[in-house]
């Protein structure tokens, strides 16, 4: 039996795992100080897991964590698998442009990719529960768009010891 072999389970493995944490982070709750600016963690992986491995990781990824995103957080069902799905689509869409964007770029990227999302969570929020729209809710994209450097290379460097491929 080759080594590689062993450790081929352990490398299927690797994008659920970060995915999962990626969401248990997005439910930890965070002080009153930091509430409305935490990151949303499920975008940064998402977004790079649909950049680096876009014909593995697509909108099926973005609906599903997005499901169990509103699951975790008791929310309505399906406002966080719609504006998953969507950025997942339109990152695999748009992924050999965005794979040439540099980090800056890319961070710019993320912050109107996180606005959108937020915008939906907000908005449905909004028609279905009367919540008010406040300016604090777009902290988080912002939040999010900062840590991008910090998560990709984290992820990247992942990505590269497991050695996962396009397969």
């Amino acid at each position: 039996m080759n080594l590689g072999d062993d450790n081929m389970y352990g490398r299927r493995l690797v994008i659920p795992a970060t995915l999962l944490c990626a969401l248990f982070l997005n439910v930890i709750p965070y002080p009153e100080w930091a509430k409305w600016a935490h990151p949303d963690w499920v975008t940064l992986a998402l977004f790079y897991w649909c950049l680096a491995l876009p014909h593995r990781v697509g909108v099926g990824y973005g609906w599903s964590l997005g499901l169990l995103l509103d699951v975790m957080q008791f929310t309505l069902f399906g406002q966080h698998a719609i504006g998953k799905a969507l950025i997942a689509l339109l990152v695999v869409y748009a992924y050999p442009r965005l794979r040439r964007y540099h980090i800056g770029q890319q961070c710019v990227v993320i912050l109107l990719l996180a606005s959108v999302d937020i915008g939906i969570v907000v908005w449905v929020q909004h028609v279905a529960l009367g919540l008010q729209i406040h300016a604090q809710f777009w902290w988080a994209a912002l939040s999010t768009a900062l840590l991008w450097p910090v998560a990709y290379l984290l992820l990247r460097k992942l990505h590269r010891r497991n050695r996962l491929s396009w397969r």
